[in-house]
């Protein structure tokens, strides 16, 4: 029983260790967050692929071969 006992303490410290980290963590409000991603879109907008044409297709061979 006293091997139950240590084992239970034992997990009770780990979660009482990990609630600690837990509250240490620095949290942001949503709209704060929502605000800031909605700036890194406008800003990265040029750049997406999915947004804007890429100016060239990476897919395009890059040369041929002349004796076909």
């Amino acid at each position: 029983m006293s091997a139950q006992m240590s084992n239970h303490i034992s997990q009770l410290r780990r979660q009482i260790e990990e609630l600690n980290c837990h509250m240490n963590i620095r949290r942001t409000m949503v709209s704060d967050a929502s605000q800031q991603l909605m700036q890194f879109v406008v800003e990265n907008e040029q750049r997406d692929y999915l947004v804007v044409k890429p100016p060239d297709n990476p897919f395009k061979p890059k040369s041929t071969c002349p004796l076909l």
